[in-house]
Formats: structure tokens, sequence, C-alpha cells
């Protein structure tokens, strides 16, 4: 199904009201292009499916679990890194576009409160999982898009 901007906007409220304010326990990429969040909130374990498929580009809630790899990606190592144990600020979407934004507060290497940004991109073939830095710098993304790739937009770390 398709998703739009419309649509998207009551997930990311109903995501926002169940999981803001929650922990995140634990980071899996079980498959090429999807991530699975493990979320303390309310009392309660959520497990949020991130997907950048360019099928089934999706957000949600999920109560499946899935097989994960032996060895897990780079990406997903990267996540683990910053994002283990970080708290969910928010959970929003920009202006009704096919976004979602996932504000992320963690402590660094020295103890620093640091924000992080997951940006969502549910965009068929276009979808992206994009982490980014307080200044909006992206450290890494699920899919990389070079120059080569497409003419308009570059998603590379850095």
């Amino acid at each position: 199904m398709p998703m739009d901007g419309f649509t998207l906007s009551f997930m990311a409220r109903e995501l926002n009201e169940k999981l803001a304010g929650g922990r995140v326990d634990k980071v899996n990429q079980p498959e090429r292009d999807a991530l699975t969040l493990l979320i303390r909130s309310g009392g309660g374990n959520h497990r949020l499916l991130l997907s950048a498929n360019a099928n089934q580009a999706r957000a949600q809630l999920t109560g499946q679990n899935y097989e994960n790899p032996a060895e897990p990606p780079m990406f997903c190592m990267l996540l683990r890194k910053h994002v283990g144990n970080a708290r969910i600020v928010g959970i929003s979407q920009p202006r009704l576009e096919r976004i979602i934004n996932i504000q992320l507060e963690h402590l660094d290497e020295l103890g620093d409160i640091r924000q992080k940004t997951l940006i969502v991109e549910i965009m068929g073939k276009h979808s992206n999982i994009i982490f980014c830095d307080e200044s909006g710098r992206i450290l890494d993304s699920i899919k990389h898009v070079s120059a080569q790739m497409s003419s308009v937009r570059e998603v590379l770390p850095g």
C-alpha cells in the first residue's frame, strides 16, 4: 500500500504517544534494508520495525520476532554504539512529508548528553533510513546513494 503524508501523520502521532520517553533496549537489522528497535516505554516493551524496502517501506509497531544474521551489518553496529540505551525524545513528521524523524538523546563517551536523529524516508524505491548527529550531518544510512546513482541528492556519511 502506498504511504502518503496524511496517513503517515497519524502513524507518527501514534508512535510518539506510545514511544516518547522510552529507552532503546536493542537494535537489530534482520534484513538488508530493515531495522528493529526494542523499546521499553510505558511499563512495557515495544518492537518498532523500520523498513526502507522499495515495496514495503514502513514504520510500525510489531509483535513479530525476526531472525537476525550471525554477523550484524555495519549500520546496525553503528546504531548500537550510539543509540543503545538512548531515550526517545519525540517522533515527528515535518510538514506532511513522507518522512518520520525519531529524536534520540544519549550519553557519549565522556558522559555528555548528545542529540541524534533517525530519519525514516518512506518513498517507494527511494526509501531510506538515515542516522544524523545534532548538527544534521549524516553519520550513516542504510542505503548509500552516490552521485553516480542520483544527480539530485547524495546520501553518504559525512
